[in-house]
Parts: C-alpha cells; sequence; structure tokens
C-alpha cells in the first residue's frame, strides 16, 4: 500500500522507489501484485507517465487515509515520550514564508533539534492530507472544511510610496487624488467584476465613509515583489499588506499615505493562520510548531 500511494505521489516507480529505498524493479512487481490481487488495473501506463484508472484513484483514497490512521496510531504511541521528534513538513505562501516564516526556523531547530523541518513554499493551495504536510500558514478567508485553524495575525494594508516619488509629484491628501498619481495594482487572475484589495480600484475608509477610486499607472504584476520593487524604485503608490513592507516602512524606504483613512480589507485576505487537519492525531512535533507560530507571530504589529 505504501508503495502504491508513493507511486502516485511521485509520479512514477522510480521516484517511489527512491523515496523508499528500494529498486523500481521491486515497486514495479508490488504494485502488478497488488492488481493481481484486486483484480483490477491501477494505472495507464505509456512511456511518459503513469496515470492512475478510476480504481486507482478510489485505492489511493482510502490507502492514504488509511495510512495515515496508521502513522497517527504509531505517534500517538510514540508520543508517550513526548519530545518533538522526527520530519515535519510545513507549508506557506512564498512571499510571507521568505519574510517572516523561514527566518524563524532556525530558532526552531534549536529549540527542537530532533524535529528536521521540510518547508514547502508555493502560493497554491496546497492538500495537506494528499501531500503529507503537517501543518500550514494561510492568509486567507477561511471556508468552513476540515482543518483546525489558529489565528495568527489580523492583516492590514497600507498605501505607500517611496520618498522620491512623493517628492516629485506630492503626496495625496485626500483620497480622490490618488486618481491623479501614478498607482502600481496587483493584477489578480479572475475574470469575476468584483472588487480586490490593490486591484484597479481602491477602497477607503475615512470619517466621510467609503470611498472607492479608480486609480492606475505605468507598471501592474501578479507579484507582490515585484510592486514593492517598483515603489522602492520611485514607480509609483502601492496598496499592500503591512507584513509586506514593515521593514521598508521602519527603514524609510516607503513612505504611508492617507494614514487617516483606513484601507478596507479585501475577501480574500481577512487574517494570517496556521492550520493543520482535524481527526487525526496531533503529534508533539505539529502541537510544538503551533506554539511556536503563535507565539512569535501571535497579533503582532505587523
Amino acid at each position: 500500500m505504501r508503495l502504491f500511494v508513493a507511486t502516485v505521489r511521485g509520479g512514477s516507480f522510480s521516484e517511489a522507489a527512491r523515496q523508499l529505498g528500494c529498486t523500481p524493479s521491486a515497486v514495479s512487481r508490488q504494485v502488478g501484485a497488488l492488481e493481481a490481487d484486486l483484480g483490477v488495473r491501477l494505472f495507464t501506463r505509456t512511456t511518459r507517465r503513469l496515470n492512475l484508472t478510476e480504481a486507482g484513484t478510489t485505492l489511493f483514497e482510502q490507502s492514504a487515509r488509511i495510512l495515515g490512521e496508521i502513522d497517527d496510531m504509531r505517534e500517538s504511541v510514540r508520543a508517550v515520550d513526548s519530545r518533538p521528534r522526527g520530519l515535519l513538513s510545513v507549508t506557506a505562501p512564498i512571499v510571507y514564508g521568505r519574510l517572516h516564516l523561514a527566518p524563524l526556523l532556525p530558532a526552531f531547530i534549536d529549540r527542537y533539534p530532533e524535529v528536521r523541518l521540510n518547508l514547502v513554499l508555493s502560493d497554491s493551495v496546497v492538500d495537506l492530507l494528499e501531500n503529507d504536510i503537517d501543518a500550514a500558514v494561510r492568509i486567507a478567508a477561511l471556508p468552513d472544511s476540515t482543518l483546525i485553524a489558529r489565528r495568527l495575525d489580523s492583516v492590514t494594508r497600507v498605501i505607500c510610496a517611496s520618498p522620491a516619488y512623493l517628492h516629485r509629484r506630492g503626496t495625496p491628501a485626500t483620497p480622490a487624488e490618488l486618481s491623479n498619481h501614478d498607482c502600481l495594482p496587483f493584477r489578480f487572475h479572475t475574470a469575476a467584476n468584483v472588487w480586490r484589495a490593490g486591484s484597479n480600484v481602491w477602497r477607503l475608509q475615512g470619517s466621510a465613509g467609503v470611498e472607492e477610486i479608480s486609480v492606475g499607472g505605468p507598471f501592474t504584476a501578479n507579484n507582490a515583489d515585484a510592486l514593492v520593487t517598483a515603489a522602492l524604485a520611485g514607480l509609483g503608490l502601492i496598496l499592500v499588506p503591512t507584513w509586506l513592507v514593515a521593514d521598508h516602512l521602519r527603514d524609510g524606504g516607503l513612505v504611508p499615505v492617507l494614514s487617516d483613512h483606513a484601507v478596507s480589507p479585501s475577501d480574500v485576505e481577512t487574517a494570517i493562520y496556521a492550520v493543520y487537519p482535524s481527526g487525526r492525531f496531533l503529534s508533539p512535533k505539529t502541537r510544538a510548531f503551533i506554539d511556536f507560530l503563535v507565539e512569535r507571530l501571535g497579533e503582532s504589529d505587523r
């Protein structure tokens, strides 16, 4: 069963063999024996890849669940000695992981030297159970799911620009003045005609209520790092989460504008959470990591 699941996740017999320390021919024989025992084909094989059949998909889903329960049982027995230990796989968004999570990991490893960390940075929503991920950091409005979430921080936003840009073009004093400035919107990959924080409609709330301003400029991107780089170079104003530009705001590389207005939250990012699967034994290593994140990242001033 483990050989079969490893083959599906690795995409080939050779990758499964590499992960489990055996030969590709041994994996192929075992999968063949499994097919013979069940009387079904689990894969359709081409020269380039293996594709699951319908029966193979059903077996994979149930095998992954059963193996997870077996691993949980083993972990629960080992937890009698409750020291965090073993491989811990964690996923996080790329930019947040680079800026705020990766710098903390040496301290976690120093505190728990028997834990080996595997960090997976991805802006895609990674299925934790399917990919053997123990915990994730997510920046989102979390939908109802089987995941358990612990809130780490709120998401606030700021409009800012470089001192050079503000010296050249002036500082907007009202939201309406943004339409006369070079603004650098975040480009979402969506066809839906809905407002998104950082898109070409910026929404601010002040004493006069909520104002929606159409903005534009010489540059858009679907990557927040690229927008920050452009703003630091004096290209225009950006609307971004404060966690993304906290260091630049502190050192003066970027200057906030319209600070007397609140940038309304988007419907895709409301808070930062640590999440992990429910219904499974929470291993000491995962519990230690979640507690560590709450300690280091919980409701900070970013």
